[in-house]
Order: C-alpha cells, then structure tokens, then sequence
C-alpha cells in the first residue's frame, strides 16, 4: 500500500480571489472559463482559517484572476497574518500603481511574486498585448525602489518569442536586490493555443502537483488544479463542505490516480509541477519542523521543476 499524508496537500494554499481581470495576456487561457464573475467571500476565509492554520499552510492569493480586483484583498492577508499564517501575492508588474502598492505596505504580505512575463519589450509585447512595456517597467522600478515590505521575487515565462528571457531577468533583479525564477511556457492542460501539448498517458502518474498543492478557485471549490480552467471537476464544495473532506479527496485520489475522474485533464499536462516528488513519511509535527522540511523539499525538487 502506498504511503501518503494528505497534510502535505494542505501546507501549500493557491486561493483564488476573484475571476476579474483587466489584462489579456497571450500566455492565460482565461477565454476558457465558465461565464460570469465569482470573488472569494471572505466570511468563508475567516472559517476556514482555523484549518489551514492547523496544516501551516502557505496561501498563495493567485488564479485566474487578479487578486487586487477583489473589493477587500488586504483584508485576506491582514486576517490571516494576524492570527500567525502565512500568506501572499502574485500579481502583474502592471498592477503596481500607487494606490495598490501603498496597501501593500501598509498590510505587508508575507512574499510577494510579481509577475513580468517578459523583460525585454518585443517579447513583452508578445506575450502582453494592450500594455506599455515602458510604463509597467516604470511602476516596477518605483515600487522595487521603494524597498518591498516582504520578500519579494520576479517571475517570468519563457517561450519562443523571449528565448533569452532568462539572463534578462536576473539581470533586473540583480539591480533591485530580489530573486528571479523563470519558468517555461507550459500548455496548461491543452487550453493555450500555442502549441501541441503531450499525450503522455499521466494517470497512470502519481501527480506531484496534486499531491503537494490544493487550488480553491473563487467560486469556493476545490478543484485538481489551477489547469482545470474550465471547472469541470469540483472535487469539495466548501461552502457546504466539511474541510476534512478534503484531506480524503485528496488521499484518494494521490494513492489511486487511476481511480480520479480527471484522467483525461492530466494527460494533457505538461507542467513541470506534476514532477514533485511525493513524501512517503507523516506531515511535520511543528511548524518549525515542517519548515525544516519545505526547505529540503524545495532544494531536492529544484532540478525536476527546471528552475
């Protein structure tokens, strides 16, 4: 029997605020999802809370949306912080005008990942039609001038039209004293236009991914992952939903991926998330320890995610 501890899928939090979203990058299959809006209600948050405190977890404010378009996102970071969690942003470099980064610092997150999918304007333009790449480079140097009130890291993407993306944006960040992480362009199970993504058999795969993350998208449901764009597979409704339900989900369905209903979703994976190893020992007993643990984790995981 295989060993897993659905704990570990709990440690790691993608929460998805909001479904809105002002921009319309080339690299987001966001033309996918279901009709209408949904943001997070935060009154759902604030119960929840006390399970993802119990499992350490490390919310990650992200999605398919843009998380500062949620009409009280600082209230997320504030509530959770408070009570000891930890918990962060993604967001676009655009994103970064005066009155955001202003609550940025004055609610400071625990890590802030700021997204510029490109560092160089012909494959910035590619990759994010509608925007001025001097003007997002512009509101980037003024908040990264500012000193970020918490750790704060670059993340772009690498595809065909900025093959040299990588050395640029380290370059960038070298200037400003954060990290860099480029990752390369994956098909987000099948829905980019670009490209052919693999036919690779996966459920026969225990998915890395699956095992070490949940996403809960703004509707309030738990769903496979971030790639299961259109919503076809919600797998607890938290909302009506124990928590606890899904720790079963989730051990289900990382010992036995063949018996998951998304089969057909993985095999058209090719992100580089889904080569997580999976931990075949009990979740962490402390925070401290589980700490110890993620470090470890990350630095033996560096070379399957191509970082």
């Amino acid at each position: 029997m295989v060993f897993y501890d659905p704990a570990f899928a709990v440690s790691s939090i993608d929460l998805e605020l909001t479904t809105r979203c002002p921009f319309h990058c080339s690299i987001c299959p966001r033309s996918h999802l279901p009709n209408g809006e949904w943001e997070f209600p935060f009154p759902l948050f604030a119960r929840l809370t006390p399970f993802f405190l119990r499992h350490f977890a490390r919310i990650t404010l992200s999605g398919m949306g843009t998380p500062v378009c949620h009409p009280c996102w600082e209230r997320f970071i504030t509530h959770y912080r408070k009570r000891g969690g930890v918990i962060g942003l993604t967001i676009h470099a655009a994103t970064l005008v005066p009155a955001i980064t202003a609550t940025i610092h004055k609610v400071k997150p625990s890590f802030l990942e700021i997204s510029l999918p490109s560092a160089s304007p012909q494959g910035f333009q590619a990759l994010c039609p509608g925007l001025e790449y001097g003007e997002t480079l512009d509101r980037l140097r003024a908040f990264l001038a500012e000193k970020p009130p918490c750790p704060t890291a670059l993340v772009a993407v690498q595809t065909d039209a900025n093959p040299q993306e990588k050395d640029r944006i380290l370059e960038l960040a070298s200037r400003f004293n954060v990290t860099a992480r480029v990752y390369p362009l994956h098909h987000r199970a099948g829905y980019l236009a670009a490209g052919q993504p693999p036919e690779s058999g996966l459920p026969t795969v225990r998915c890395g991914l699956f095992a070490m993350q949940t996403f809960i998208a703004a509707d309030g449901c738990v769903y496979p992952c971030v790639h299961d764009v259109e919503r076809r597979h919600p797998l607890v409704d938290l909302k009506k939903d124990p928590p606890q339900k899904l720790l079963e989900i989730k051990h289900r369905f990382s010992v036995d991926p063949d018996a998951s209903p998304f089969t057909r979703l993985c095999r058209k994976c090719d992100d580089q998330r889904r080569n997580l190893s999976i931990p075949d020992r009990p979740f962490p007993p402390t925070r401290r320890a589980w700490g110890g643990f993620m470090k470890d984790y990350l630095q033996r995981n560096a070379r399957r995610l191509q970082l």
